[in-house]
């Protein structure tokens, strides 16, 4: 092969390796398509209706828990953007906190100043900011197994055992979007030293032609 095509050919490779590249490390990174934009709640002779509004329709899963008493709301990964969260004193919920509670899943925990149920749950449209929106109306009652929502259960295993729910998780969601840090990239390029990989008829050494890409991939980055 010509020196100049061996040349064009090693230029076309390393292209399209800094492509491919490039497009597998967005890929390794969650992308935060949901965002909590809202939380408010509406006190009724009857019930206690909490409306969650989201920034696109959403899967979710919902249910109570005893000792202590909690409503449970487990949604696909999130960014809060409701800022702190006051319920009225009337609602009986004292706290309401979210957290990642394994990856993919985010969790909001309403602390529940006594013991409730679940009447209904379900979403609407979006209003007329739009937002959609996660309604669930609550009731007094003991806590049953009752699971609402649509999210695929198999993704979230034994939600009901009480040890895996006391505490969701130990670090709570920012109430901001994720932070731009720039992540830690180790760039191996394969080969050197006493092992220079293949070598071409034309003494092109595979060592520093995967040098030569690391490099360039390292300035790309």
């Amino acid at each position: 092969m010509h020196s100049g095509n061996m040349h064009d050919t090693i230029t076309t490779n390393m292209r399209l390796n800094k492509i491919l590249f490039t497009v597998l490390l967005l890929l390794s990174f969650p992308a935060f398509a949901l965002d909590i934009e809202a939380v408010r709640f509406g006190q009724h002779p009857d019930k206690t209706r909490i409306v969650i509004e989201t920034s696109q329709t959403v899967e979710f899963k919902s249910f109570t828990l005893s000792n202590p008493n909690r409503l449970i709301v487990d949604l696909p990964l999130f960014v809060w953007q409701a800022g702190s969260i006051t319920a009225p004193l009337a609602t009986n919920i004292s706290n309401v906190r979210n957290a990642v509670y394994k990856p993919g899943v985010s969790r909001i925990v309403f602390d529940l100043s006594g013991p409730r149920q679940i009447r209904k749950a379900f979403t609407l449209p979006p209003n007329i900011e739009g937002h959609h929106r996660l309604v669930i109306d609550l009731v007094s009652g003991t806590p049953t197994k009752s699971i609402f929502g649509d999210l695929d259960a198999d993704d979230i295993p034994d939600v009901l055992q009480e040890a895996n729910v006391t505490n969701p998780t130990p670090a709570l969601i920012p109430t901001k979007k994720p932070p731009t840090q720039k992540p830690l990239i180790v760039i191996d390029a394969g080969h050197g030293g006493n092992d220079p990989g293949a070598i071409s008829p034309q003494k092109y050494y595979e060592k520093n032609i995967v040098l030569s890409l690391a490099k360039e991939l390292k300035q790309n980055l």
